[in-house]
């Protein structure tokens, strides 16, 4: 009787664990798709203000506004638990802290200081 109390209690605890590493992976997986969809919007609202935002050299430069980019770091930041540090260290370090020099007009349709 004894070895079965212990059994028992052995397995809830694993059945236990399991369920809490499954929730976190769950509230990653979320994390990360709310990440994802904030980068999409930024990027479909650059495409549709196509003509006042910068024109780009390349096809890996995109200019996004210092707001996308100062809401990209604090979502990472309030998030930083649930988002796997080498996705965190990857996209910032692509998104390099260049500042483009615009004419007073340019910075005005697009919102301030721009990253690239």
């Amino acid at each position: 009787v004894y070895i079965g109390m212990i059994l028992q209690m052995r397995h809830l605890e694993n059945k236990e664990q399991r369920r809490r590493e499954l929730e976190l992976k769950v509230k990653e997986i979320e994390t990360l798709n709310q990440l994802n969809k904030k980068i999409n919007e930024i990027l479909q609202k650059r495409t549709t203000l196509m003509e006042e935002y910068v024109s780009f050299d390349a096809f890996d430069d995109c200019y996004i506004t210092i707001d996308d980019f100062a809401y990209l770091q604090s979502f990472s930041a309030q998030n930083s638990f649930y988002l796997p540090n080498y996705i965190l260290d990857e996209l910032f370090k692509n998104i390099s802290h260049r500042k483009v020099i615009l004419s007073p007009d340019e910075t005005m349709k697009i919102g301030g200081y721009a990253y690239k």
